[in-house]
């Protein structure tokens, strides 16, 4: 649990970049619509902390949820293969950025997406050997994130 929420207040941060809204005020004119692309959210105290986590590391940043951004968060639902379908959904809703939060969230948003940025969380694949980046010096694309090449985490559960 202790790593989910690390990753989470990691990856907070790289939303207001990946935006590229701040330096031309569209910010303050218009609400940034994140998707979220996730396992089926928490219940109770732990998705209440990962949460405020979340929301406290983008308000230090300027960014206040129904002000000036806001979420459409998607699942799918136990069944990886949805998380294209949903993926496909939040290209659609033609959202600013997508969250992937684990490898096949991930990879869903990047099969079904060139032109929006996502930030994804993919603990057991290597970007350039996965096609995310062209190389590590150039990476070119819409995808950044935390990338680890380490499938021992997937065996804990926080990257399915």
């Amino acid at each position: 649990m202790e790593r989910r929420r690390a990753a989470l207040l990691l990856l907070a941060p790289l939303l207001v970049p990946a935006l590229g809204l701040v330096s031309d005020g569209w910010a303050q004119t218009k609400i940034a619509r994140v998707g979220i692309l996730t396992r089926p959210l928490l219940s109770g105290t732990d998705r209440d902390q990962n949460y405020e986590r979340f929301v406290l590391a983008l308000a230090q940043q300027g960014w206040s949820e129904g002000k000036n951004i806001s979420f459409e968060y998607r699942t799918a639902v136990g069944n990886p293969p949805q998380y294209d379908d949903s993926a496909a959904e939040l290209v659609r809703l033609k959202v600013d950025v997508i969250y992937a939060n684990n490898g096949p969230a991930t990879r869903a948003a990047h099969a079904a997406t060139r032109n929006i940025s996502i930030i994804g969380l993919d603990l057991t694949s290597d970007p350039v050997a996965t096609g995310y980046a062209e190389s590590y010096g150039r990476p070119g694309g819409n995808l950044t994130g935390f990338f680890l090449d380490a499938p021992e985490f997937a065996a804990s559960g926080l990257n399915a």
